[in-house]
């Protein structure tokens, strides 16, 4: 598992924070979170990102023109974090 250590000043007081990769077991635990989070939101009828496109567009909110600029700065930022990952 990979590790980074660094410090940082926090509140004036230096700390040492460490980094390290998420295990197998973070991940389950994490989506657990994730699933249970969905479900309780869908319970109390929040608005999911499929009805949240139609009632924007419905709104006047939202349109091709916009999803189309919001497509680009999403591909450009995750070929920008490719990149990054490259190093």
């Amino acid at each position: 598992m990979k590790t980074k250590t660094f410090k940082a000043t926090v509140d004036g007081v230096e700390k040492e924070f460490l980094i390290r990769s998420p295990s197998l077991n973070d991940q389950r635990e994490a989506q657990k979170v994730y699933n249970q989070a969905f479900t309780d939101a869908v319970k109390s009828k929040s608005v999911v990102r499929a009805k949240l496109d139609d009632l924007l567009q419905d709104q006047g909110l939202w349109n091709d023109e916009k999803q189309a600029k919001f497509s680009g700065l999403q591909r450009e930022l995750l070929d920008g974090e490719k990149k990054l990952a490259k190093g």
